[in-house]
């Protein structure tokens, strides 16, 4: 009788005769036996079944600095948001501009980056002020809602008064490349959810509101405290003059 270890013994002798190779493993941390399409050639989609080798997962290079398990998709480093911003269902799904958010998290103009978050973000103008007009409740750098969207003359905004934002609080919306700041309470807000001022007056009427619920909306990306310097959009979200809607 064979024993069972003299007979995988010659097992494997014997299959070492049909020309397969080993690579390196996947990210599963153990070498591997390359499958074949049968004609000998070693298949290069490295499937298979893992051997139990003993050696550390890598990413396709050397090992991560602190020992840890490597990311299971690719080894791509997490955003430094921690959370990508959903897709609002109204045709966004990122940055207007490519490079905003890197530019965001580096601090473009060699300033202090802020904290880039993820908010609920919705539109007000003139005729659904309560009352209707350019009134605000916490006047920073303006005496009524106003704002171009640079950093020296930022877009009012209004948050709710569990939002943990104070008056003043300066935010950069990477879609629209504005910069915004905190001067209004908005009473149906809640938690993360910031209101935004599109410019408006007493003849603004239903072009407005027809530009408010039209514009791309909903989840977005903010910088909170961002530095000078982002790139800034200085066509208005609506015009009152033309009566134009700008934010698209």
């Amino acid at each position: 009788m064979v024993r069972v270890g003299a007979l995988l013994s010659i097992m494997a002798l014997v299959g070492g005769c049909g020309g397969g190779t080993i690579e390196s493993g996947g990210g599963d941390g153990g070498s591997r036996d390359a499958p074949t399409d049968g004609s000998g050639t070693p298949a290069t989609d490295g499937t298979g079944p893992g051997t139990d080798s003993g050696a550390p997962a890598t990413d396709g290079g050397t090992p991560p600095a602190d020992g840890g398990t490597p990311p299971a998709d690719s080894g791509a480093p997490a955003t430094d948001s921690g959370a990508p911003a959903t897709d609002s269902g109204m045709g966004w799904d990122g940055p207007a501009d490519a490079g905003a958010a890197e530019d965001a998290a580096a601090g473009d103009d060699g300033g202090t980056a802020g904290e880039i978050i993820t908010v609920n973000v919705t539109f007000y103008g003139y005729p659904d002020n309560d009352p209707p007009s350019k009134n605000i409740a916490y006047p920073q750098i303006h005496s009524e809602a106003g704002g171009t969207g640079t950093f020296e003359d930022p877009i009012t905004m209004a948050v709710g008064a569990d939002s943990g934002w104070d008056p003043g609080t300066v935010m950069y919306i990477l879609y629209y490349q504005k910069y915004l700041i905190v001067e209004d309470l908005c009473a149906s807000c809640t938690g993360a959810w910031i209101d935004i001022w599109m410019e408006s007056d007493a003849s603004s009427g239903q072009a407005v509101i027809d530009c408010e619920n039209n514009a791309p909306q909903g989840s977005m990306q903010v910088e909170v405290g961002p530095p000078p310097g982002r790139t800034v959009d200085p066509v208005p979200l609506f015009d009152p003059v033309t009566q134009t809607c700008n934010a698209h």
